[in-house]
């Protein structure tokens, strides 16, 4: 399994191990999916923003220019509100098709054990990787601002 599909089926096991029903929707695991893609590209752009000070400051503009002077929090939810408005229909119509999904939830339960086991440890790797994924700019970030 790839590390789409194992995010997936790490998903499918930790429902099923708490004795929650994991239907036949994806919604969820789009839904984790989508959110993943958005924290990556957000830390992508934010370490693009901290190798080149112009493109931040662009980007710092633009913000300012569309949001005016709201709070961050404020912000930060339209921002996640518009990530999801473009991400979302891109996974629910190529990863995380109903079809697909049902492949692999029947491809894990015919897994033995053991890879079962390994397969969701890698869709929860996936899984915090790229939520982790914005530790490191931040980590640049206050580097860069001691010295």
């Amino acid at each position: 399994m790839n590390l789409f599909e194992s995010l997936y089926a790490s998903l499918y096991d930790s429902r099923i191990k708490a004795n929650t029903p994991a239907g036949d929707s994806p919604l969820s695991a789009n839904i984790v999916m989508s959110l993943c893609l958005i924290v990556f590209v957000g830390s992508v752009i934010a370490m693009i923003a901290l190798i080149f000070p112009g493109f931040g400051d662009g980007v710092e503009d633009l913000l300012k220019d569309i949001f005016g002077r709201r709070l961050g929090r404020s912000v930060g939810k339209l921002l996640v509100i518009f990530g999801l408005l473009i991400f979302y229909p891109i996974v629910r119509f190529t990863v995380g098709t109903p079809a697909r999904y049902k492949k692999i939830k029947a491809d894990f339960s015919g897994l033995p054990e053991t890879e079962q086991q390994q397969v969701a440890r890698k869709g929860a790797w996936f899984l915090g990787v790229t939520l982790g994924s914005f530790v490191l700019p931040l980590l640049i970030w206050l580097i860069k601002s001691m010295f």
